[in-house]
């Protein structure tokens, strides 16, 4: 089997704005507000970052929010990602919660319910990466 490719965007919050996509994050004040990141000033009114990339604060009504997560299958069980070690094998937190069939896949207690394995990428199947869109604030109808 191929081990499987990367994903466009890496996991986490992502921002959709004027046609772009930027790395994002929900900013409390002012509130209904997200702070976007990006390498090169997009315009005037991003400011340097201490990180040395570009920010800007932008209301949520201007943009549209998401989250990316990747999943995947082993041992037919589904599992959510969590990162990828340098000699290439995958980290992985089991999507079920099941403690007697996490003892029968030889998985981790990694938390209260939640259980774990890292194994080499080859071993993985349907690797997928789900976009969930964010609604920071109720809106009324």
């Amino acid at each position: 089997m191929t081990p499987p490719q990367d994903p466009a965007l890496p996991d986490g919050s992502w921002v959709e704005w004027k046609g772009r996509v930027y790395k994002g994050s929900i900013v409390v004040d002012p509130p209904a507000s997200v702070r976007v990141f990006a390498p090169t000033p997009e315009d005037d009114q991003f400011t340097r970052s201490r990180s040395g990339g570009w920010t800007r604060v932008l209301p949520e009504t201007e943009v549209v929010q998401f989250q990316l997560r990747t999943y995947c299958r082993w041992q037919g069980e589904r599992f959510a990602v969590a990162d990828r070690t340098p000699d290439g094998r995958l980290s992985l937190v089991w999507t079920g919660r099941d403690a007697g069939r996490a003892a029968q896949l030889g998985l981790q207690l990694l938390d209260k319910y939640t259980w774990g394995t890292t194994v080499p990428a080859s071993e993985v199947t349907d690797l997928a990466q789900e976009r969930h869109d964010v609604q920071l604030t109720p809106r009324r109808s």
